[in-house]
């Protein structure tokens, strides 16, 4: 998700502190990304319905068994890998502020798992954090006008 300020047209009716307007669209943005961190993980972490398998231990001894993830739900989590490589990143100047939330590309089967076998990492949880999103940069909007 990105944010762009720019250009933002003045009239003599409303006057907008730009410095404060960009701190709160900043936070807006640093607080969605954390908030789509949490999601994921916690969508991950749900109950799944897809096919039980045994979890096996060196030496092929079975160790419990696993509920994987069925088409159309968020990866089943089994070692913790997937969770532990998600990462925010932030760039920002006077005129833009980006932050993004994504899985370490050398976590090579994300892309497997999301692309190819229907277990969507982001997508569950893209709406309500995009919701969150815009109405706080609403507020930051409306809160820096004078």
């Amino acid at each position: 998700m990105s944010v762009i300020i720019s250009k933002i047209k003045q009239n003599k009716e409303n006057t907008i502190d730009f410095g404060k307007l960009h701190s709160s669209v900043y936070s807006a943005v640093l607080v969605s990304m954390a908030k789509a961190k949490q999601s994921s993980v916690a969508d991950m972490r749900k109950p799944k319905k897809g096919k039980v398998y045994p979890t096996i231990q060196k030496g092929g001894r079975v160790f419990s068994n696993h509920q994987a993830s069925a088409p159309g739900e968020s990866p089943a989590v089994l070692t913790g890998t997937l969770i532990n490589s998600i990462r925010e990143e932030m760039h920002h100047s006077r005129d833009f502020i980006m932050g993004t939330v994504y899985i370490d590309p050398r976590i090579g089967y994300a892309s497997v798992l999301n692309n190819v076998l229907g277990r969507p990492i982001f997508d569950n949880i893209k709406e309500p954090v995009e919701t969150f999103l815009f109405s706080s940069i609403e507020k930051a909007i409306k809160e820096s006008l004078k």
